[in-house]
């Protein structure tokens, strides 16, 4: 019967395996012959891996071109908004100087408003104490001249003495059918005017009688006569061009011109008289109308029409 052939054993086996090993690594060893090395293919220009190389080298010189950009863009923004920070600081402290500023000058403003009208009112006190000193000034002056006559525009005489006045006066008296004695005159001087004019003839009588009298006198001789006929420097017998004479109260200034401002305005609307008596002044619209006492410039401005 023949034999069965059977595989070695395994360790035989992987014994005769490595011995076959040794021999040839023992032959490569003793063998002088190199083994040359495969050169490798060079790559084409454009290969698709050489595209891709560049590609990617341009889109890093493009993201590190954009990153310096941006970097300095952000360093520009961050000055920019370190300089604003910086002026938003200032114009807040300038703010708050203004703020300060503002307060001050209110608070200034409401005391310089308070004194003002303690102002105002002390003015206003002190305006009415003036305006009752004056009237009582007034009085005082009128009730001093309650029996004094303005004479005016009497011609100058050269050298022209007192009894020259007197003789003046006196005359007047006759022409008016008011006797008037030196003995009733207790002082008569010519009263201050501008050069080369006829200065008024300011005759203080001994009694207020005697001067209403002459007054009245007057004011009769000469109602209803044309202007020539009026009293003038020819009844009295003064040589020389005639010329009117007019008669009136000696006033003191301030009431004089009062009296003046009270004829204009009578004149300027409509009123019928204006004349004064003992040192008042009085107006009237017409004969049916009463007397009005004016005794300062506001009742004229109270009786102005409104407009």
């Amino acid at each position: 019967m023949p034999r069965t052939a059977r595989s070695p054993p395994r360790a035989a086996k992987k014994q005769v395996i490595n011995q076959e090993n040794d021999s040839a690594s023992s032959t490569l060893d003793k063998s002088p012959v190199s083994v040359p090395q495969r050169s490798k293919r060079p790559r084409a220009e454009f290969s698709p891996g050489n595209d891709f190389s560049i590609l990617r080298d341009e889109i890093k010189n493009m993201l590190a071109e954009w990153k310096t950009e941006q970097d300095a863009a952000l360093s520009k923004l961050i000055s920019e908004v370190s300089d604003l920070k910086l002026q938003n600081i200032k114009v807040q402290k300038t703010f708050l100087d203004i703020e300060k500023a503002v307060e001050f000058m209110s608070s200034k403003y409401e005391d310089f408003s308070k004194k003002i009208q303690e102002f105002d009112k002390e003015r206003e006190g002190l305006h009415n104490y003036i305006l009752n000193l004056e009237s009582k000034i007034q009085d005082l002056q009128s009730n001093s001249r309650l029996s004094t006559l303005e004479v005016r525009n009497v011609p100058n005489n050269d050298k022209e003495t007192t009894q020259d006045l007197i003789s003046v006066v006196c005359s007047i008296g006759q022409v008016l059918k008011a006797d008037i004695t030196p003995s009733e005159i207790r002082d008569i001087y010519r009263g201050p005017g501008k050069p080369d004019t006829n200065k008024a003839i300011i005759v203080d009588l001994t009694s207020v009688l005697k001067k209403n009298q002459v007054i009245s006198s007057i004011r009769l001789f000469n109602r209803n006569k044309p202007i020539p006929e009026k009293f003038n420097s020819g009844h009295i017998g003064r040589p020389g061009q005639t010329v009117p004479i007019f008669i009136d109260e000696h006033l003191p200034y301030s009431v004089k011109k009062l009296f003046l401002l009270c004829r204009n305005f009578t004149k300027q609307n409509d009123y019928k008289y204006c004349w004064s008596n003992n040192g008042r002044i009085f107006i009237r619209k017409n004969n049916e109308s009463r007397a009005i006492l004016i005794k300062s410039e506001k009742c004229l401005q109270n009786l102005e029409p409104q407009k």
